[in-house]
């Protein structure tokens, strides 16, 4: 569940504002519309997962994440460049 990395991240609020919250996962036959599963998503998997189940599209999460990377002062963006190294520290 992504919703209990976004909590760790402090960035629960701004991703709340662009999910969407589906009642039920529905497992249904495209073409005769048979319906195979209903899931429960709602407050049956907050209280289990201890956070919701959300839907995103793609743009608005990046666009939301984007956002919350440059109020860090943690986090430089740089664009149009190449990885070449990554180094751990054991303080993150």
């Amino acid at each position: 569940n992504v919703f209990k990395m976004f909590h760790y991240l402090g960035i629960t609020a701004p991703m709340l504002d662009i999910a969407c919250f589906p009642d039920h996962l529905i497992y249904a036959d495209g073409i005769s519309g048979f319906e195979y599963l209903r899931v429960p998503m709602g407050q049956e998997v907050v209280s289990y997962f201890k956070h919701p189940y959300g839907s995103f599209h793609r743009e608005e999460l990046l666009r939301a994440l984007i956002k919350e990377c440059q109020k860090s002062r943690l986090i430089k963006l740089i664009t149009s460049a190449k990885v070449l190294e990554i180094e751990e520290k054991e303080n993150g």
